[in-house]
């Protein structure tokens, strides 16, 4: 019970994910078809993360409406490298 509890209290450590939020949009700044909301940190804490509005629409739904736009199918595991 008391892993469940760490990991539960990880996956909602609100700082933490702002953070790994801030590097990834930084990692993959690269790819100007990726768009990653920002952390709007005047309005996060540790138990509160606030994101940029995205007008936008999942990328599982516009995958499914274009498959052709994809780089890879939706069924097939990604590795992404070169980070």
């Amino acid at each position: 019970m008391r892993e469940f509890a760490k990991s539960l209290d990880r996956e909602t450590d609100f700082n933490r994910e702002a953070r790994s939020i801030v590097l990834f949009r930084t990692t993959m700044a690269d790819f100007p078809d990726l768009w990653i909301p920002d952390v709007v940190a005047e309005y996060s804490r540790g138990r509160v993360l606030t994101l940029e509005f995205s007008a936008g629409e999942r990328v599982d739904f516009y995958a499914r409406r274009h498959p052709e736009a994809m780089p890879w199918s939706m069924n097939t595991p990604v590795t992404l490298t070169g980070f």
